[in-house]
């Protein structure tokens, strides 16, 4: 196990059982990447139809919070396409209709609030 006087100045020291983990100030702050390697929105896109639903025209949103809702939308479209799957090959179809999607949907909408 690491010790205390070991860890770097400006750093953490996370310790679970024997591993220890470093996190440094310069690690914790880096862009959020994104887990899959699939297509994703256009951030454009996603900021005109934020704006779009905003009441008060002054509503602003930052990069980050605009970054983190599209790539909860596309793991929301990625789970939704996932379900949709499943219940096809549950009812023994070799083609994902919309008639699939829809009948995921009411829960896939209590999973993602």
């Amino acid at each position: 196990m690491a010790d205390d006087a070991d860890a770097k100045a400006g750093s953490s020291m996370d310790t679970h059982g024997e591993i220890g983990v470093n996190i440094t100030k310069e690690e914790a702050v880096k862009d959020i990447e994104p887990i899959y390697d699939t297509p994703t929105f256009k951030t454009k896109t996603i900021q005109e139809l934020m704006l779009m639903g905003f009441q008060d025209e002054k509503t602003k949103m930052n990069a980050q919070a605009l970054k983190l809702t599209c790539e909860i939308l596309r793991l929301l479209a990625h789970e939704g396409a996932a379900r949709a799957a499943m219940q096809a090959k549950l009812q023994g179809d070799h083609e994902v209709t919309l008639e699939h999607l829809e009948k995921n949907l009411p829960q896939l909408m209590l999973d993602f609030p």
